[in-house]
């Protein structure tokens, strides 16, 4: 296997590699070589990044740094399960969230259309409106004043 190929893998699952970081460089212990192995070994038969993530889960303990700390704790496979538990109540949380967005513009969007539809209503009034003064500015013509007609309107 090509030096990349195991430096990808260490990479794309690194929370599964118990390494020492010296500087820029990471030493791993032994038993990388066997992890390395079955990612190629899963990746093989067919399974995708995904899949292989969530069978070592299952089966791996995962590393967590804290930088803080200066050390290193480890999560338990059950302890994964617990996240996963918050993560699918969040997840629900989220889509309430999504569906009360949805709820709040379909409504502001509602009532835009009515604010639009009412001032289309009073544009036409106004223009009605003035059409009307207009019409009463009109000068008197000389025969209607004479016989004392008003206009009409």
């Amino acid at each position: 296997m090509p030096e990349t190929t195991a430096r990808r893998y260490a990479n794309n699952f690194q929370s599964f590699f118990h390494a020492q970081t010296y500087g820029r460089a990471k030493k791993y212990p032994p038993e990388a070589v066997e992890l390395v192995r079955e990612i190629a070994a899963m990746y093989d038969s067919g399974k995708e990044t995904a899949e292989i993530e969530a069978v070592l889960q299952a089966t791996r303990t995962q590393v967590i740094d804290v930088e803080d700390a200066h050390e290193t704790q480890l999560m338990a496979p059950r302890d994964a399960n617990a996240l996963a538990a918050v993560l699918n109540v969040q997840s629900g949380i989220l889509s309430a969230l999504q569906r009360q967005l949805e709820a709040v513009q379909s409504k502001q969007e509602s009532e835009f259309e009515t604010v639009l539809e009412e001032l289309r209503a009073l544009r036409e009034e106004v223009a009605e409106l003035k059409a009307k003064d207009a019409e009463a500015k009109e000068p008197v013509g000389f025969w209607a004043r004479l016989t004392g007609q008003k206009k009409k309107g």
